[in-house]
C-alpha cells in the first residue's frame, strides 16, 4: 500500500508539474499577447490620427477648390476673349484689305469707262463739227 501511495503521490506531483509548466507557457503566451495587443493597439492609434490628418488636408484643399477653379475658368474665360477679339480684328483687317482691292479695282474700271466716255464725246463733238461743217457746206452750195 506504500509503494501504491507513493506512486500516486508521484504522480500527482508529475501531473501537477505538467499543470505549472502549462501555466507558465500559457502566462507566457498571455503576454506576448498583450504585448502585441498594445503593439497593434498604438499602431492603429497612429493610423486613425494620420488618417485625420489626412481628412482635414483634404477638407481645406476642398475648400480652396471652387476658389482655384473660379480663377481657372476666369482665365480661360479671357483667353477666349481675346481670341475671339484677335480673329475678329483679323477679320475685320480682310475685309478691309479686300474691300480696298475691289475699290481699286472699281476705281480702275471707272477709269477706264470714263477714258472710253471722253473719247467718245470726243467722236461725238467731232462728228457733230463734221455734221456743222457740212450743213454749212450744203447750204452754202
Amino acid at each position: 500500500l506504500d509503494d501504491c501511495q507513493q506512486s500516486h503521490v508521484l504522480m500527482l506531483l508529475c501531473a501537477l508539474q505538467e499543470q505549472q509548466d502549462v501555466i507558465k507557457t500559457l502566462t507566457a503566451r498571455v503576454a506576448q499577447l498583450e504585448s502585441r495587443s498594445e503593439s497593434f493597439q498604438t499602431y492603429t492609434g497612429q493610423v486613425v490620427e494620420g488618417l485625420g490628418n489626412r481628412t482635414q488636408a483634404l477638407e481645406q484643399e476642398s475648400k480652396a477648390l471652387p476658389a482655384t477653379i473660379d480663377g481657372k475658368v476666369a482665365a480661360v474665360s479671357k483667353l477666349a476673349a481675346e481670341e475671339r477679339k484677335k480673329s475678329y480684328t483679323a477679320a475685320v483687317e480682310e475685309a478691309r484689305k479686300n474691300s480696298e482691292k475691289m475699290s481699286r479695282k472699281v476705281e480702275e474700271k471707272v477709269g477706264t469707262v470714263q477714258t472710253e466716255v471722253a473719247g467718245i464725246q470726243s467722236q461725238l463733238k467731232n462728228m457733230q463739227a463734221l455734221g456743222a461743217a457740212a450743213a454749212r457746206t450744203s447750204s452754202g452750195r
